[in-house]
């Protein structure tokens, strides 16, 4: 999964390599549109919505956005709904 998300990170950047902890707006210097098409290419990716990526308000590192995608994804194979 953290793969998945580099690679679509660099997909959309000018770097050669992410790292966990870098921060979207701080350190990667992506926008709001960067970060909803980066959010659009994983949700086709993993075939689920990332709801809380679209409802914060804060940009997020990417440590957190694999966080976020590790518990939705549990939460899909067991049945339950993802909640923040």
């Amino acid at each position: 999964m953290a793969a998945t998300i580099r690679n679509a990170l660099l997909k959309h950047l000018s770097v050669k390599t992410v790292i966990p902890n870098a921060h979207f707006q701080n350190d990667l210097r992506l926008d709001s549109l960067d970060t909803v098409e980066i959010v659009m290419a994983l949700e086709e990716e993993f075939g689920f919505e990332i709801p809380v990526m679209k409802q914060t308000r804060s940009t997020p590192s990417v440590l957190l956005l694999i966080s976020l995608l590790h518990t939705l994804r549990q939460n899909r194979a067991n049945g339950a709904p993802f909640r923040c």
